[in-house]
Order: structure tokens, then C-alpha cells, then sequence
């Protein structure tokens, strides 16, 4: 008798017929501030480069047009500047046949009304915004409403079980029409309230639905370097003094963790993450210390398309994806989110 960690057999794939093509998409390991110009800026610079290499899609890190404080929205201006800034890069995307994977805090307009969300925000290269994954796994640096596994208009409660995960399609050109999903930041390594691992629960679903995907998209905007020494002295998980040799090790496993955790569920599941992080620290200044994520594609357990740790990075990939036959209908294109609905698997003994 043996424990297996994923079944062998997994659900015949749809017969709808259809074909493959080829997307690109670009990365950018830009630093992500706390002014929203600065971060306009930034990204508009990355969709330059998008556009050099004749990518279909951008992807940002987390939070990279709002940034990531704790203060932020706090205010009405600080949210008309961030309507603002989403509408200069979304034409300046659109402009250049670009669309865009685009991380920021929001303000969703949902039932309970406005909704503080952590968002990865996908649009078309026709600017048409296609819909939005909000983190669930949130953490204090968020103050944020996660999102809910059934309904991602409330926060997510000790009781829930994991529904599903959404699943967005994306339109590469008239004919191109393919899906994807998101993780951001702690969904790919933290654990929910029943502490459960979530990211292998969601990417297991994601690999054995009906028409299983191969790759998602992993913004992410981690601690680094001094950072990570930081949460070890605070009061609340034992505190103290460490030796600089200790502290160097901290922030050496933390580095190698994150690393060897993307490898493993990407062989385990035969997928690949498209990851993006932040080249600056959580003062929106460049860091000298190695991102807390490494950027880049990894591809059954390996990097494929490595990007080096530290500073800004541009990077591309091309991904084979199993689109449609014939051409999405617009309703296909534009319901924007499916939501699966399959449980979350449990090891299996044979």
C-alpha cells in the first residue's frame, strides 16, 4: 500500500474539435512604486518591449499599477488616479496590438457594493476587459477582501470549501481564442483557514477539467532580502537578535524555497507557470537582494526561460495552446469567467 499524491487517471479531454496555435507572452520584472505615475510609466515602457518582440500579452507584477502599501485607496483621489492610470495603459496597449495581464489593487463594483480586491486584470488586445482574478490568499499588507471560492463577491470563511477556480479566455486575433487562469503571490504558496496547501487543490482542478490548461499566469510581489529578516523578529513569531550569518541563510532558503516549490508543482502536474515578480522592495525602491519569486517560465520542473533575480528584467515565452476550431462566439469570448466546480482531491491508496 502506498499513498499517491494525484491519481493516475485523470478525465478524457472534451471531443470538441480543436486545433493549436502559438501565443506569446511577455514578462516584466519592473519595480512597482507607490506613485502611479511612476508606475504608468513603467509598464507603458514594458509594453514597448511587448512590442518589440511581437508579443500577443503583458504581464505585469502583482500590484504594478496601484503599488502595494497598506494606505492605499484610502482616499477618492487616490482612486480617481488609479481609474485614470488603468485607462492610459489600456489605451497604450491597445494602441500597440497588445493585451494585458495587468496586477493592481481595485475597487470592484460587486453586490455588497465597492470591494477592496487584489486583482490580476485581463484584457484584449482591442482594450475589451475580459475579467479579473482576485487573490485569495491575502495577507496584512493587502487590506483587501479575499476572494471567495463560490462567490467572489464575499470574503472567503473557515467553512468554505473550494468550489472552483475561475477561468478566463483570452483572444489572441479573430480565430484565437484560448484559456487561462492566475494565482497572485501567497495563492501559489501560502495555505487557507483549514490550513490546506490551496495551489495544488486549484491546479489539479485546472489540469483535469474538461478541457485542462497547460499553463497560468503567476504575478506575484514577495518579501526580499531584509524584508524576510523583518517577519522573523517581529514580536508575534518569536522575535530576537540573529547572527548576520544566520540572517543570510534566512534569506538564502527563503530565495531557494520559493524556487524548488514552483519546480516541484509544476513536475507534479505537468504545467507551466508564467512568473512575474517585482524587481523592488515593499518601499517601491530597486532592492539588491534576489526577488522573492524567480521570474521567468517554468516548465515541468524546469526553467525553460530563466530571468535573472535581481533588477529590472524583460522576458518572453511562447506558449502552444488548444484553441477552437472555429471562432469563439461572442458570447463565449465575453461571459469572461467560468468558474469550475470539480472538489478538491484526495491522495488515493492502491
Amino acid at each position: 500500500m502506498r499513498n499517491r499524491l494525484f491519481p493516475t487517471s485523470i478525465p478524457k479531454e472534451s471531443t470538441e474539435r480543436r486545433y493549436g496555435a502559438t501565443v506569446r507572452f511577455a514578462g516584466a520584472q519592473i519595480p512597482v512604486t507607490r506613485d502611479i505615475n511612476t508606475n504608468v510609466k513603467e509598464i507603458k515602457e514594458a509594453i514597448d518591449y511587448a512590442k518589440e518582440v511581437n508579443a500577443d500579452f503583458l504581464v505585469t507584477p502583482e500590484a504594478a499599477l496601484s503599488g502595494y502599501y497598506e494606505e492605499f485607496m484610502e482616499t477618492a483621489e487616490q482612486y480617481q488616479n488609479l481609474q485614470q492610470g488603468e485607462h492610459e495603459v489600456v489605451s497604450y496597449a491597445r494602441e500597440n496590438d497588445i493585451g494585458l495581464c495587468l496586477g493592481t489593487l481595485f475597487l470592484n463594483n460587486e453586490d455588497l457594493g465597492q470591494i477592496k480586491r487584489n486583482q490580476i486584470r485581463f484584457y484584449n488586445k482591442s482594450g475589451d476587459f475580459v475579467g479579473a482574478y482576485n487573490k485569495i490568499q491575502t495577507i496584512h499588507m493587502d487590506k483587501v477582501v479575499p476572494g471567495n471560492f463560490k462567490d467572489p463577491g464575499v470574503g472567503a470563511t473557515e467553512n468554505d470549501d473550494w468550489g472552483g477556480h475561475p477561468i478566463v479566455m483570452l483572444k489572441k486575433d479573430a480565430n484565437t481564442a484560448f484559456e487561462t487562469s492566475a494565482l497572485i503571490c501567497n495563492d501559489m504558496y501560502g495555505e487557507n483557514l483549514k490550513g490546506e496547501a490551496i495551489a495544488r487543490r486549484v491546479l489539479y482542478q485546472l489540469r483535469t477539467c474538461e478541457n485542462p490548461l497547460s499553463f497560468i499566469i503567476h504575478p506575484t510581489y514577495g518579501l526580499r532580502g531584509d524584508e524576510v529578516i523583518d517577519n522573523i523578529r517581529h514580536p508575534e513569531f518569536g522575535g530576537g537578535e540573529h547572527s548576520p550569518e544566520y540572517m543570510h541563510k534566512i534569506r538564502t532558503t527563503m530565495e531557494e524555497w520559493t524556487k524548488a516549490h514552483l519546480e516541484m508543482l509544476s513536475y507534479q502536474l505537468n504545467m507551466s507557470f508564467f512568473v512575474v515578480d517585482t524587481c523592488s522592495d515593499f518601499t517601491g525602491n530597486i532592492s539588491e537582494y534576489k526577488t522573492s519569486s524567480p521570474s521567468g517560465v517554468v516548465e515541468r520542473g524546469e526553467w525553460v526561460t530563466p530571468v535573472d533575480r535581481i533588477g529590472k528584467q524583460y522576458f518572453h515565452h511562447d506558449f502552444d495552446v488548444r484553441t477552437k476550431l472555429m471562432p469563439p462566439s461572442r458570447e463565449d469570448l465575453y461571459d469572461r469567467i467560468s468558474t469550475l466546480t470539480k472538489s478538491n482531491p484526495k491522495p488515493v491508496e492502491e
